[in-house]
């Protein structure tokens, strides 16, 4: 074999070398990336995943105040007007003025969202799950703002109309405020707990 030909295998051997080590280099790095983008991934969930429950024990507390909201009007709807007491109605003094407006925590799904890592998750039933949890409990906390305004609106009308703020609703004057207990308020705080559980059953 001659000098030249032993030149060109020298050099293709080195080359070769070279081109091996560049690609190992970019495997290996490529692996760590991955890697630490699982790790960034399964952080942000088990942040996503806290907060679910969390809000799942806030959304509880609201919905034992809705039962009393919806069981208040149910008495109002459900018994004759010359049957219905005092003594019966202040049962459901929490209920009659209770303006609390419950916070649900976003912190953490606004996280996964801005950081891009929502891109990584391959769970499709897990993301979609997600997002539609948060959905439910902005819709559920915005209509429960609007039912709190609207009281607050007739409670504060209540008060700046009467001298007495010894309201009673079996008042004739006070029909209007009667007639606003005694709509039956729709709001869907028990879709978005079951909502909210069923999301929390697919994280591993």
């Amino acid at each position: 074999m001659g000098e030249k030909s032993k030149g060109f295998f020298k050099y293709f051997r080195e080359l070769s070398i070279v081109v091996v080590g560049i690609a190992i280099t970019f495997t290996i790095s490529d692996l760590i990336s991955n890697r630490n983008e699982r790790k960034d991934t399964q952080r942000y969930l088990d942040a996503v995943k806290l907060e679910l429950e969390d809000n799942l024990a806030t959304l509880g507390d609201e919905i034992a105040n809705y039962k009393q909201t919806l069981a208040f009007s149910n008495y109002l709807n459900g018994t004759r007007r010359e049957d219905l007491n005092t003594d019966s109605i202040n049962k459901y003094k929490y209920v009659f003025g209770n303006l609390y407006a419950p916070t649900y925590n976003t912190s953490s799904f606004e996280m996964l969202k801005t950081s891009g890592t929502i891109r990584l998750m391959k769970d499709n039933v897990l993301m979609t799950s997600i997002m539609k949890s948060y959905i439910l409990m902005n819709e559920t906390k915005n209509a429960q703002d609007k039912y709190l305004q609207r009281k607050m609106d007739e409670l504060f009308n209540v008060v700046l109309s009467n001298d007495d703020l010894n309201v009673d609703i079996l008042n004739p004057k006070f029909k209007r405020l009667f007639n606003f207990y005694a709509l039956s308020v729709h709001i869907s705080f028990q879709e978005c707990e079951e909502q909210i559980k069923q999301t929390l059953e697919l994280f591993k």
